[in-house]
């Protein structure tokens, strides 16, 4: 009787192990998720931005040649 307790609560202490494992597994997965998806977005928000920069310094200097041409 007394090894089946012993073996019930290995058992138990495992299960509750295994648990917490997968939990710090499961953590740890949807914490680098969050981070890819802000990584990206932050990737995306610089290249919009570096694109609105370029495009509005070719229309400044195209402002700037046809006033020069008048």
């Amino acid at each position: 009787m007394k090894n089946i307790n012993i073996s019930i609560l290995i058992l138990v202490i495992c299960i509750i192990v295994y648990l917490f494992i997968e939990h710090i597994n499961r953590r740890t997965y949807e914490s680098l998720n969050d981070t890819e998806r802000r990584r990206n977005h932050s990737i995306n928000e610089i290249e919009k931005r570096s694109r609105q920069l370029i495009n509005s310094t070719i229309t400044e200097f195209n402002n700037q040649i046809t006033e020069q041409s008048i």
